[in-house]
């Protein structure tokens, strides 16, 4: 006796869905893979995000740092953490900008470059604020979890420079 055509669709539906039984740890084991990876790239674009802001935060405060060096009358290099607080008041300022992290890791260092070889400061030399910080993440572990990818502490360099004005 022959077999319809709708007997024999039917028969293949029954395999395919004994398929799909066996394939549903498959389908959990994939999910689940699936959505660590995007786990990882979403932590991973919020601390890349954290620390550019951050890095634009100390590129703002060594900026105001060096207006405010730049018409300083007697300005003296210095180096200073800003964590206790600096005694220097441009460094202070600096510190105390939105986004400057306030540990002692977050070094701020005043210099000066004697354009003429005069031996001091003079009008049109260059004062430069630079500002040294760690940016330690929010998500620990995070470096290892995403092969290196998003670091867990990133080293923030900033610096502006401005000519001395009396």
């Amino acid at each position: 006796m022959k077999k319809s055509y709708w007997s024999n669709m039917r028969h293949s539906a029954k395999k395919t869905s004994r398929g799909r039984k066996d394939a549903s740890g498959q389908t959990t084991v994939e999910t689940v893979l699936v959505i660590i990876v995007l786990f990882i790239m979403l932590f991973g674009i919020v601390e890349w995000s954290r620390a550019w802001w951050t890095k634009n935060s100390l590129n703002n405060a060594v900026r105001i740092g060096a207006r405010m060096a730049a018409v300083k009358p007697a300005l003296v290099a210095a180096s200073q953490p800003c964590s206790p607080v600096p005694s220097n008041a441009i460094i202070a300022k600096v510190c105390s900008s939105s986004g400057v992290p306030k540990e002692a890791t977050t070094l701020v260092i005043i210099s000066w470059f004697d354009e003429n070889a005069s031996g001091g400061l003079n009008e049109g030399d260059m004062v430069t604020v630079r500002v040294e910080a760690v940016f330690s993440g929010a998500v620990p572990g995070l470096s290892a979890i995403s092969f290196g990818f998003v670091p867990d502490n990133l080293a923030l360099v900033s610096q502006a420079s401005m000519r001395y004005e009396l």
